[in-house]
């Protein structure tokens, strides 16, 4: 993402979940996990607008992908429900002020699954020196 030079730029970040298998995954806790480096961020539907769904808990602190420790803005919803076969978008509206390279992290638990998914995704913005 490019940045305009000294000015911030919010984007909507699209999390998809697909669960390929037959049986659904029931009773799932999801947890999102946004460095506090790139707050506002917001729960959104598809179209942009904030929706309610789950709720914002304390930031925690985990290690990034270069292996600082790092404090994260986390999103949780439970119990979320997963149907077989299917996916499903989670939305939220990110807001970035700074160059940087950005680690968005999602967790899932859930007592059909035996382990804890965990997927990660990096962004980068990049200040657009043309602006």
């Amino acid at each position: 993402m490019r940045l305009p030079q000294g000015r911030s730029r919010s984007v909507i970040v699209r999390v998809g979940i697909q669960n390929t298998m037959r049986p659904d995954v029931d009773r799932a806790a999801v947890n999102f996990l946004v460095p506090m480096a790139i707050t506002p961020v917001h729960k959104v539907s598809h179209d942009g607008q904030v929706d309610s769904v789950g709720q914002w808990l304390p930031p925690t602190v985990e290690t990034d992908h270069e292996g600082k420790r790092t404090d994260f803005a986390v999103w949780a919803n439970h119990p979320a429900n997963f149907p077989g076969r299917n996916a499903s978008l989670l939305h939220f509206r990110v807001t970035l002020s700074h160059a940087g390279t950005y680690l968005l992290r999602l967790k899932i638990t859930a007592p059909s699954l035996a382990d804890e998914f965990n997927a990660e995704a990096v962004i980068t913005a990049e200040v657009d020196a043309s602006t």
